[in-house]
């Protein structure tokens, strides 16, 4: 196989294992990412590549120590923070917050509003979804560090929240039933922050490659004392042509608006 074959499998190989991690909890094995790369790969230090790239998208490798875990930060690896919220936002969070203050009642309470609730009791199962609001926001701390802010959290927690009381069917029993909806949140709530680091990773890895084609065509006219072909980038950065077309396309989009905000 030819170098540039080479470049274009570890490229593709490399998004593979990121899509991978998002759906897997953030979290991978030595062994699942020596399977992946096992016919690409026999080099120790490109394997050091990948962990640091991995950890540096937040991704955990069990067993394995990277630079991020030592506190050095690499400039070619994208961070995933805590989104950060409008003045506004914050307000109406505080508010929210104060609102729910009063409406925690005590188990005996709950007890009783879920039994209503299983009789079909509407009262009772407004009251009794409104009891675990306060616990929702309990429940988001657990997720601050994610790429969501906490109203954005809140917002999926609660919507689980009433989508679980409204379809619970199990037994009259305030264990199994708040089991059943502290899971219902805490999965709502992990599916967003997964599909937003999704979409952060697929837009920090379009913004690489078409910084990528940027670079080549600008090296590439020097060399050449031209412009470069399609061919010739598509030979330099182990792209297709039709991805070269996308790129260029996608820049030009970019450009065509910055100039028309001005």
């Amino acid at each position: 196989m030819q170098d540039i074959d080479k470049k274009k499998e570890f490229n593709e190989t490399l998004a593979e294992l990121v899509e991978f991690a998002t759906v897997s909890g953030n979290r991978l094995t030595k062994e699942q990412i020596r399977l992946y790369f096992k016919d690409i790969i026999d080099n120790e230090e490109k394997y050091d590549f990948i962990y640091n790239y991995l950890a540096g998208l937040k991704i955990e490798i069990d067993g394995v120590k990277t630079k991020e875990d030592e506190g050095e930060k690499t400039e070619e690896t994208p961070q995933a923070v805590g989104k950060q919220e409008t003045e506004e936002a914050k307000t109406f969070y505080k508010m929210y917050e104060d609102d729910l203050k009063g409406i925690s009642p005590e188990n005996g309470k709950r007890d009783e509003m879920l039994s209503g609730h299983l009789k079909g009791n509407a009262d009772c199962t407004k009251a009794l979804t409104e009891s675990y609001l306060a616990d929702v926001i309990k429940i988001s701390q657990e997720y601050l560090n994610s790429p969501l802010g906490k109203s954005d959290l809140v917002a999926e927690g609660n919507l689980a929240l009433y989508e679980a009381v409204i379809e619970y069917d199990g037994k009259e029993s305030l264990e199994e039933f708040e089991k059943s909806i502290f899971d219902r949140v805490r999965k709502s709530m992990e599916r967003a922050v997964f599909q937003e680091l999704g979409s952060s990773r697929t837009s920090n890895h379009l913004v690489e490659r078409i910084n990528a084609l940027n670079d080549a065509s600008t090296e590439m006219a020097k060399e050449l004392g031209r412009e470069a072909t399609l061919k010739e980038l598509s030979d330099r950065l182990a792209l297709s042509e039709e991805e070269i077309k996308e790129l260029m396309k996608i820049s030009i989009d970019a450009l065509t608006i910055d100039e028309g905000g001005e």
